[in-house]
């Protein structure tokens, strides 16, 4: 298996951060306006 490098480490955690900011992001949209999926 090939090692991760800190690159790919950092990678990973800024697109975690990025999921988590759009959907808290999304989750105040449909409290501010109620959406029915």
């Amino acid at each position: 298996m090939p090692q991760l490098s800190p690159s790919s480490g950092l990678m990973i955690m800024v697109s975690v951060l990025l999921t988590i900011i759009i959907l808290s992001f999304s989750i105040s949209l449909s409290n501010n306006y109620p959406i029915n999926f």
